[in-house]
């Protein structure tokens, strides 16, 4: 599968994920070129908004998350198949992340925290890609 086929606009669909706390609503624009991703995140939860940004590489390094409350650096690496994120907070791995394409129009994400030594499954979020497509 290549890499360009997770991009594009995806939005959550509460219905179908089985999250422990979902939000009402979260929508991911992600644009990948060559072996470059930037992922933008809208977040409603019933405490607010949220505005989630990051520009990072396929190359399991570390770059700076902009808005997030849970990590502030993620790095990916990209396996063929799945993209594989991981979150850390003041440099500590505390998020752990799949996502895969099992349509070419619905996007899962599986997560996983990790807090005082114990693994907290979050459970799968499901996206449906945006029939709007913006093609760059």
């Amino acid at each position: 599968m290549p890499l360009e086929a997770f991009s594009g606009i995806w939005n959550f669909d509460r219905d179908l994920s089985q999250l422990k706390s979902p939000p009402s609503q979260w929508k991911q624009t992600i644009q990948i070129e060559g072996d470059r991703v930037r992922v933008e995140e809208q977040i409603t939860r019933e405490n607010g908004r949220s505005a989630v940004e990051v520009y990072a590489a396929f190359n399991e390094e570390f770059y700076e998350v902009k808005g997030s409350p849970l990590v502030d650096e993620m790095s990916y690496f990209f396996d063929g198949e799945s993209i594989h994120g991981t979150g850390r907070k003041q440099g500590v791995v505390i998020l752990r992340e799949i996502v895969s394409l099992p349509t070419s129009d619905i996007l899962r994400l599986l997560m996983r925290l990790f807090l005082n030594g114990k693994e907290i499954p979050l459970g799968e979020a499901l996206f449906r890609r945006d029939s709007f497509r913006t093609e760059r």
